[in-house]
């Protein structure tokens, strides 16, 4: 519900309570940049209330319900005064106010992927150095951290107000810390050893893609409306004689202290027929969570793809949309119901995962697979798919070499798939992927493109083989020179892409960085003050791939020229060699994060521990 209408409270608000009724507790839901909707909760039907931002009305209306979910045309920007007023007993007036926060709250900071933080107001090209910036906190764990940490600012954890970091570990642990101060504030593990439930040992996966075990691998989500965290967890269960079941289980557990909510957790479960007749039910052994959790549209979805295609298994692409409050399965799609011999269009992209536009609309792009959707059939491999809320496909886009691709291993589904903003000229609505095989194809999202046998494919552009392989996705910024990608290959160092609208949309070479990202890219991100000068940077960790470079290494480059190197250090050594980590570090409120195999390491400007942190300029 979308208000326009310009109305003054002396001349609206009626009163809808009877005498002797006492005042309503009216509770504004927390926003932040990231929030579609305001939520509005202990309104009576038939009240009468206005939203002010900043001391302007935004919007007006009277409640059907008891909780008023108003739908956004876009995100309020952080620091933002929003107040409600509605009417209470004998003729008062209820207020109640929140400021719009800067959150982390899911893969790549937003549901678009952009990976970037405009609203970043501590960090910038003249601190970011080695003498002012630099490790604060080592903040131990007990497993390997493959899921991106999350962040929360002055969020209600252990009964108090933190800034908070969400740390997700493969031994199915999640922990939560004070930024500030480095305090653990609580840890769960959400296996049972003494009930015979464990963390899935890579012995039974017949893979060592992740080892020694499988835990919680892709990035939670977060709620800021309801304090609750979703994320998978990998289980499997001793049934004793040597017998052993498997389970991915849905979490949905509380930000305060990491239990769960009732109903939680959920077996994830589908058997879905192919097109022989024959069941195909989802293999929870065979199918990895590798892609981040995605919180949208009131659902929350999760997505799996394969153990490295490893043999003895089927394992599907798949996705799940469970409902956020309930917990029950909405829908699912499974991207291989023909049958095939080899590869299953599984869906991973390095930990990258679904995205949603400002429509609604969810994004995803599959690994390597038989195709066959462009004759009727109901296989979807190496294809970009476009769905509805409830994953039903409108469009799609698949290579016209996409034969070839799944021939030679190159997932187009090992890159994930960004959501541009809104761009002038012909194509206002672009997606973006590069893959495996190194060749990036900018997208529009009103016509995907389809299928063109013996090509050329029918996309705004192709960079044939651009870059080397690439697992995850790119970085996104808009400054003050102009909008960029940044993309970063196998054998390849960081490279940025000048995004040009007029007279023709393309994507133009602008600069790259001299540091090598290993083995298989990196995935970057970025953060900036707005289009404020000077202030945009871009964060990536090298990937470490084998014993002569199994040092993860973090670095800061100058958004609008790579050649300048902000600043690199050294964060950790990744002991399992035959674990690509796929590590993406967060960066906000003027702190940056990483995942090593045995804690996060905090990074910020010097002197800035113990609760002594640069003041906000919010």
């Amino acid at each position: 519900m979308l208000f326009t209408v310009a109305l003054f409270l002396s001349a609206v608000l009626h009163n809808p309570f009877p005498a002797h009724a006492a005042p309503m507790p009216v509770r504004l839901g927390r926003l932040d940049q990231m929030s579609r909707q305001l939520v509005v909760r202990g309104l009576r039907p038939g009240q009468r209330y206005e939203i002010l931002a900043n001391g302007q009305l935004f919007g007006a209306g009277t409640a059907r319900s008891a909780v008023e979910a108003i739908r956004l045309r876009s995100p309020f920007k952080p620091g933002t005064l929003i107040t409600v007023v509605s009417a209470g007993p004998r003729g008062s007036v209820i207020r109640t106010t929140g400021t719009v926060q800067n959150d982390y709250l899911q893969y790549h900071y937003d549901l678009a992927h952009t990976g970037w933080n405009q609203n970043e107001v501590t960090l910038n090209q003249s601190n970011v150095n080695a003498t002012t910036f630099g490790h604060i906190f080592s903040l131990p764990v007990d497993g390997f951290v493959l899921a991106q940490p999350l962040y929360m600012s002055q969020a209600t954890v252990a009964g108090s107000t933190h800034n908070v970091v969400i740390v997700a570990t493969e031994n199915d642990s999640m922990y939560a810390f004070d930024t500030d101060t480095g305090q653990q504030l609580w840890q769960q593990n959400y296996a049972n050893p003494s009930a015979g439930a464990n963390p899935i040992p890579y012995q039974a996966v017949r893979a060592v893609d992740i080892a020694p075990t499988v835990g919680i691998t892709s990035t939670p989500a977060i709620d800021p409306n309801t304090n609750i965290i979703y994320f998978v967890a990998a289980i499997q269960q001793d049934m004793g004689g040597g017998v052993f079941a498997y389970h991915q289980f849905l979490h949905a557990v509380n930000l305060n202290d990491g239990t769960d909510v009732p109903g939680s957790p959920v077996d994830i479960t589908a058997t879905p027929l192919l097109n022989n007749g024959k069941p195909a039910p989802f293999d929870p052994l065979r199918q990895l969570n590798r892609a981040s959790m995605l919180l949208a549209n009131g659902l929350v979805y999760a997505s799996f793809g394969s153990h490295n295609d490893v043999p003895g298994g089927k394992p599907h692409g798949w996705i799940f949309a469970y409902d956020a409050t309930s917990l029950s399965l909405v829908a699912y799609l499974n991207t291989t119901l023909d049958v095939t011999n080899r590869y299953y269009a599984c869906i991973w992209a390095a930990g990258w995962g679904p995205e949603v536009d400002e429509f609604g609309n969810v994004y995803v792009a599959t690994g390597d697979g038989a195709f066959d959707a462009d004759t009727g059939g109901q296989n979807w491999g190496d294809t970009v798919l476009k769905m509805t809320n409830t994953l039903s496909i409108t469009d799609s886009f698949t290579p016209q070499d996409q034969a070839i691709l799944t021939q030679q291993d190159h997932d187009l589904g090992g890159g994930g798939v960004l959501v541009l903003p809104d761009q002038p000229g012909t194509f206002p609505h672009l997606a973006v992927i590069a893959g495996l095989e190194g060749t990036i194809y900018l997208l529009n999202r009103d016509g995907l493109g389809g299928y063109t046998p013996g090509g050329p494919d029918n996309v705004v552009q192709e960079m044939s083989t651009e870059l080397g392989t690439v697992r995850g996705g790119p970085g996104y910024y808009a400054g003050p020179t102009g909008t960029y990608l940044y993309f970063c290959g196998n054998g390849n160092s960081l490279r940025a892409y000048q995004l040009q609208t007029s007279p023709s949309t393309q994507l133009v070479f602008s600069s790259q960085a001299v540091h090598k990202c290993g083995t298989g890219g990196a995935i970057p991100m970025v953060t900036s003050n707005g289009a404020t000068a000077n202030t945009g940077i871009v964060w990536m960790t090298n990937r470490p791939g084998d014993k002569s470079s199994s040092q993860v290494q973090l670095f800061a480059y100058d958004a609008t020229n790579l050649q300048h190197k902000l600043y690199q250090a050294s964060v950790a050594y990744w002991t399992n060699l035959h674990s690509q980590p796929f590590l993406t570090p967060t960066a906000i409120d003027g702190r940056v994060f990483v995942g090593t195999p045995h804690s996060v390491e905090e990074f910020g400007l010097i002197g800035t521990r113990s609760g002594v942190r640069r003041p906000s300029t919010r």
